[in-house]
């Protein structure tokens, strides 16, 4: 009948003007304080999960702004000049997920390196994750230039370990840099706020030593259970535990004794998946031995630790008297779901095992540098 269409337009019409309200109330907040439109980043993120669309990155450069971000470049060659190995900390967050941002920066920093790259975490949080891939370009071409710029010495220091507050850093000079990684464990740490490390690499200087490559070790976490996630932010105890910490290990290495450094360094693809944990990076080593002491310093591809992980990978290495491990925080492990850690799927005995064979082949690998 004439009238039941007619009542079927008028149902059409309010169900259409409950659902445009209804989005219009639930984008009003996204609008007024960041400028953008939520729908834009729930139809970018199901087109990324579903056909692996950059429509995402879009999003995030409406919301992203310019930053200065130091790049610090740790070269290590033979005597002949081939590059062995390089270390490389560019102060930013390798995210926000999946290959999105700066999501493939660690492997790309790896790939561009002539000996085994390393790119362990550095003092950054999600506030400083690229907008998109096309920012890992730049981050590169800051790096080769970095890299250019490198002299070389022929003299570094033994490592030193320096307990403050709940951080402990592990520091080693070669020349007239030094390199510091942090970590909170056996306590759940997070992210340490860019403020933070840019603090502690200033107080890491001496006369001896001229630049500090701070490296978070983001090696063990609680996940996301609790209301503290963890974070190490400004005018926390934290905060200046890290920055005490780096101060006197800085001070501990401007009167260390020096000598002629080897390095031997291995890497292992390992067998598992993103989806397990572990990035493309696999593991990697690099052992230092100066006088008659050896660090080894283990880097996992992956993000952050199960609680308990880092202890067992320190006591299950032998051959060497000190060792740090570390992540590169990789969020190519985090498409689905923002939890998945080291050793939240991956066999704790497995992993240590294999760890140490990588670095057994590593200190087989030994020479001088």
């Amino acid at each position: 009948m004439p009238m039941d269409f007619a009542l079927l337009a008028v149902m059409c019409l309010l169900h259409g003007l409950a659902v445009w309200g209804f989005l219009t109330v639930v984008d009003i907040p996204w609008r007024r304080s960041l400028g953008v439109s939520v729908f834009d980043f729930v139809r970018g993120f199901i087109g990324h999960l579903t056909e692996g669309t950059r429509e995402l990155e879009t999003f995030f450069e409406q919301l992203g702004e310019s930053a200065i971000v130091p790049v610090t470049v740790f070269s290590i060659r033979r005597p002949d000049g081939a590059e062995k190995a390089r270390f490389v900390l560019p102060m930013l967050h390798p995210g926000p997920m999946g290959d999105i941002g700066g999501g493939s920066l660690p492997i790309r920093i790896a790939q561009d390196a002539d000996g085994l790259g390393f790119a362990p975490h550095a003092t950054a949080g999600h506030d400083f994750n690229l907008v998109t891939e096309r920012e890992v370009d730049t981050v590169i071409d800051a790096a080769s230039t970095a890299y250019q710029r490198i002299s070389y010495d022929d003299t570094a220091t033994k490592s030193v370990r320096t307990q403050e507050g709940e951080a402990t850093l592990t520091g080693q000079a070669f020349g007239g840099g030094a390199l510091l990684v942090s970590t909170f464990a056996p306590e759940c740490a997070d992210d340490v706020e860019y403020a933070v490390g840019l603090s502690a690499a200033a107080e890491a200087r001496s006369e001896d030593v001229e630049e500090g490559m701070v490296v978070d070790a983001h090696n063990c976490n609680d996940g996301l259970e609790g209301e503290d996630l963890g974070h190490v932010v400004p005018g926390s105890r934290r905060s200046f535990d890290m920055i005490h910490g780096a101060s006197e290990t800085g001070e501990q290495l401007s009167t260390a004794e020096r000598g002629s450094p080897e390095l031997g360094v291995a890497w292992t693809e390992t067998p598992w998946e993103p989806e397990e944990g572990i990035g493309p990076l696999g593991v990697r080593v690099g052992v230092f031995e100066i006088g008659n002491q050896r660090t080894a310093y283990v880097l996992v591809d992956g993000n952050n630790m199960m609680p308990g992980l880092r202890e067992k990978i320190v006591a299950g290495i032998d051959g060497v008297d000190r060792v740090e491990v570390m992540t590169t925080d990789t969020h190519v492990v985090n498409t689905m779901e923002a939890e998945n850690q080291v050793g939240d799927v991956v066999d704790h005995e497995e992993l240590v095992a294999l760890i140490a064979d990588t670095v057994e082949r590593a200190v087989a690998d030994l020479e001088p540098v």
